[in-house]
């Protein structure tokens, strides 16, 4: 029977219409990729993908392997993993409907030459960009003995795109260049994989002529002409002109780098000891093996990234997220806190684009997943390697000690390492040349020696032993010896376990009780009491804590630093805001000006400092209205902040050697205001324990009332209350906080999408749609505000440039974009009142945006035939014809989603094949994470006239 019949019968296809695949698989197996080839779903098929366990289903962009079955495309699970490709599985392939073929590397790879020049473009530009791809083509033919025209191609109609092909002569992984105008060079091996036949998401097809170069015959490429090739490459882009800009960390194995600074050293004998805490970050298939490296596939870890991760011995990387990771930030990133303490793995967090950065982590798809803070890593990490578990500040000293590193002693071997024989009084021995006694008195490096170079150190002990000097098995005790000391201290490597000193935690004297205690006998004399104090009346009390809450990114930060600004200059006009006749928008008020302290345990001291910088600027403060200090700490860059620990692992939370520097700071500045950011990081204790947060929050409301000072303690919400406004438990975590605070607010988005019933007629278009409010919670000392606070998002000029706006400075420097923003300078986040009544829409309906009628055009599209679609199935292909059309320059879903719901949620009337259809929004479903459906309703004649 003919196949081609088959699949007519099967898909409903005509008999002459062939497959990519079809088209393409006789050649490519007859030349010998057929264990190589996989299968692909065309660009907009719906795909069914199973993700933590769940299938969920995605459009294809034409480049996920896949395969058919029961008339739908699933995804191809183990693609990247060696296969046997048969025959069967070739006559199967070939029925399946319009699909296309994929290489995937690993024996071969691929030099992708992404510079797409359309063939009608002949400006000086694409000429320039035209020159450079044949330029790359002949350097890589040159280095392995080849004519360009006779290389192993995969090239696309109508664009210079180029692909080349060659057969891997070493363990190669991923690299790329970027440069110009979304130009870039990637060198793909495993892990990865080329398209092959089929079409592009543009609808241009793809051409190779791999099929006429057998893989025996292709070109061979050793790690020496890579090296080379690459780095002529780099010299071709710059000569033509481009600035190139490459991901940091590890390519392969073998570029091994010594440690250079005390935090490396201590990774690396992490890293060295990884068979010990890493299998439980990983996905419970994944065997950590017990030495070498692992790769760890986009598929194991259930993410839609192409891309591996890989572990080597002394260090991580992520090809997926284009990114290295240390131990410390690897746990933060794929762990999460288990109910006794613990940390396991906790499947991937959703990535995308966020502050220049393609992949970073925007959001977490599991709301029952609670990533570990950076103290939280460190703890568990000092927990699984049997060492001293901190009871302070969990500092990578603590780590350091866990592992029996001395911090003195690897200074000392960083001075030994480093510094020239010119630089020392007394020249330094090599260990090679040392002898017993050199041995026993440098036995505080050993360990450190150890851990920066471990095949270098098993070396050095042969050549003692050779020596007669000391047998490894004496090494290695010298060595258990040194951990141990390390171990039970105290070292400098840490901080003290020793609280036997700490003069909160000591025995409660006889005559404490003598305390000035108010018994009342008879009626209270009003004239007596003093009247309340606050530092922003009716927002934050003076002499106790308040809370503050809202989710990540809703601008918690950029509020503290206005406040801060506020309370530091004495300026009310920046608080208050006026209306068109000049009259305070705001009915709260500064009672007294002083110093602040902003503490900030996730932010670079110079992200601070560039948000500060940018709200004065914004707000024309001048130095001589800086009155008062305003202190920044970041708990990044310098010491981070635990104001609770347990003593020993296992009794109730105790004040730790950081209230004490806090309180310090606090009496030293005179300080009036003290934002703690966020409340998780404060302490060693667990979110959901009661007994944790009414210990915490109790320490401070002591502490801002003996030192008469407003503390203010930012907190993140739970998943499902983050739009609750006025919730004064949508803390996430613990209620006791919400008892204990005398005042919270919540800080909640303004959706246009998802209006309460006081923002019905609030205008939400252009500006007004990056608003967001501020409700009371929770008030003890007074009324709580009537009406919310509304502050708009946006962002402003810190300064730091020459003072050219960006748009000219991109201009300017158009191929060389750190060039263009020294010229401009950064931007920042800052908050502006806005008076609720400029919001209300006096005229009717809202009219809808420019925009509406070209979304409804394009959604309507995708939903075809069909009376309606998810939008989770259709947003990938919208996104993209959204963006050729003029509409949106965003990437991210969440933004795209929210620019479609805002023009849909009305529903838009457009024309349709001879019909007027209207096409809506709406959510199925009463939680937040319910599905958007995308709905077309035919709109009746007399109705649409």
């Amino acid at each position: 029977m003919n196949p081609l019949n088959i699949r007519a019968d099967a898909a409903g296809s005509k008999p002459d219409e062939l497959s990519p695949l079809a088209q393409n698989i006789d050649g490519l197996v007859a030349a010998g990729y057929r264990d190589f080839l996989r299968p692909l779903a065309k660009a907009g098929d719906r795909v069914s993908v199973e993700k933590r366990g769940k299938h969920i289903e995605i459009v294809s962009d034409g480049k996920l392997p896949s395969k058919y079955a029961g008339s739908r495309w699933y995804g191809l699970r183990g693609w990247t993993h060696p296969r046997q490709v048969t025959d069967a599985d070739i006559r199967t392939w070939r029925l399946w409907p319009d699909a296309g073929l994929c290489l995937a590397l690993g024996e071969v790879v691929a030099i992708d030459i992404d510079i797409k020049i359309p063939t009608t473009d002949h400006s000086f530009a694409a000429e320039r960009a035209r020159t450079l791809v044949a330029k790359i083509r002949e350097l890589v033919g040159a280095e392995v003995g080849r004519r360009p025209d006779t290389l192993a191609t995969r090239t696309r109609s109508g664009t210079t795109s180029t692909v080349i092909f060659l057969r891997a002569g070493a363990e190669f992984f991923k690299r790329w260049l970027s440069f110009g105008d979304g130009y870039k060079i990637e060198f793909l091996a495993h892990g990865q994989q080329v398209v092959i036949a089929g079409w592009h998401k543009s609808g241009d097809p793809q051409h190779t002529n791999l099929a006429r170069h057998a893989f025996d015959s292709l070109p061979v490429l050793s790690q020496d002409a890579f090296d080379n090739t690459w780095k002529q490459i780099r010299e071709a882009i710059e000569a033509a002109g481009f600035s190139i800009t490459e991901p940091a960390g590890r390519s392969r194995p073998g570029k091994r780098q010594a440690p250079r600074t005390q935090n490396e050293i201590i990774w690396a004998e992490a890293m060295r000891r990884r068979a010990e805490w890493l299998p439980s970050l990983l996905p419970p298939e994944v065997t950590v093996p017990p030495s070498g490296g692992l790769r760890i596939s986009s598929e194991d870890l259930e993410r839609e990234l192409e891309e591996d991760l890989a572990i080597f011995p002394d260090g991580i990387h992520d090809y997926g997220t284009e990114r290295g990771h240390t131990p410390l930030s690897f746990i933060q990133e794929f762990g999460t806190v288990t109910a006794d303490g613990g940390i396991e793995y906790g499947g991937c967090p959703e990535y995308g684009e966020r502050d220049g950065e393609l992949y970073a982590v925007v959001s977490e798809p599991d709301p029952n997943v609670l990533r570990p803070s950076r103290p939280e890593a460190i703890t568990w990490l000092c927990r699984v390697l049997g060492g001293p578990v901190p009871t302070a500040d969990a500092s990578m000293g603590d780590l350091a000690r866990a592992l029996g590193l001395d911090d003195l002693a690897i200074g000392n071997h960083m001075a030994a390492l480093y510094f020239k024989d010119e630089d020392n009084v007394v020249p330094i021995v090599p260990p090679e040349q040392w002898q017993p006694a050199q041995i026993r008195a440098n036995r505080s490096r050993l360990p450190i020696m150890r851990a920066t170079n471990p095949e270098g150190f098993e070396k050095l002990k042969v050549v003692w032993e050779d020596s007669f000097v000391a047998a490894p098995a004496e090494v290695d005790t010298l060595i258990a010896e040194e951990i141990e000391r390390v171990r039970r201290g105290p070292s400098s490597a840490g901080p003290s376990t020793d609280l036997t000193h700490r003069p909160d935690l000591a025995p409660v004297p006889p005559d404490a009780c003598r305390a000035d205690l108010r018994v009342v006998t008879g009626l209270i004399s009003p004239a007596g009491i003093l009247v309340r104090e606050w530092l922003l009346d009716p927002l934050l009390p003076f002499g106790d804590a308040t809370q503050c809450i809202g989710e990540p990114g809703i601008g918690k930060s950029s509020l503290m630093l206005l406040f801060a600004l506020v309370v530091a200059t004495g300026r009310e006009d920046i608080l208050r805001g006026k209306n068109a006749t000049g009259q305070p928008i705001s009915p709260v008020r500064l009672h007294r000006p002083g110093p602040v302290l902003i503490y900030n345990a996730e932010d670079r001291l110079a992200e601070m400092e560039r948000r500060l910088a940018a709200a004065q600027r914004h707000f024309g403060v001048t130095d001589a209205d800086m009155k008062h200090d305003i202190i920044l700490w970041s708990g990044v860059d310098n010491e981070h902040l635990t104001l609770m620990c347990r003593p020993d692992g296992r009794s109730d939370l105790k004040r730790a050697p950081g209230f004490a520097r806090l309180e310090a700071v606090i009496r030293k500045h005179g300080v009036v205001m003290v934002a703690l950011d966020p409340q998780r990081s404060l302490t060693g204790g667990v979110e959901n324990s009661t007994e944790d947060a009414e210990a915490l929050f109790q320490a401070l409301a002591r502490l801002a009332s003996e030192t008469k000072t407003s503390i203010v303690v930012v907190h993140h919400p739970n998943k499902t209350t983050r739009e609750n406004a006025g919730d004064m438990m949508a803390g996430s975590g613990s209620s006791a906080a919400a008892g204990k605070v005398r005042s919270s607010f919540t800080a909640t988005n303004v959706r246009p999408d998802r209006r309460r019933d006081d923002e019905k007629d609030w205008n939400l278009d252009g500006p007004n749609a990056r608003l967001i409010r501020i409700d009371h919670g929770k008030l003890n000392h007074g009324e709580k505000l009537s009406t919310p606070l509304v502050y708009r998002r946006v962002s402003v000029p810190v300064g730091n440039g020459s003072g050219v706006r960006p748009e000219a400075a991109a201009a300017l420097f158009d191929q060389d974009p750190r060039a263009a923003l020294e010229m401009a300078g950064d931007m920042a986040p800052v908050l502006e009142l806005v008076n609720i009544a400029t919001l209300t829409v006096q005229d009717g309906p809202k009219a809808p945006s420019a925009h509406a009628e070209p979304i409804a055009r394009i959604i309507n599209e995708l939903i075809g035939d069909r009376q309606e679609c998810s939008w989770g199935s259709i947003w990938n292909i919208a996104r993209e014809r959204m963006r050729e059309a003029g509409v949106t320059k965003a990437k991210v879903r969440s933004s795209i989603q929210g620019q479609v719901i805002s023009a849909l949620l009305d529903g838009v009337a457009i024309k349709d094949a001879g019909q007027t259809v209207r096409i809506h929004a709406e959510q199925r479903g009463q939680s937040d994470t319910s599905p958007w459906i995308m709905v077309k309703t035919v709109i009746p004649p007399k109705e649409a006239s």
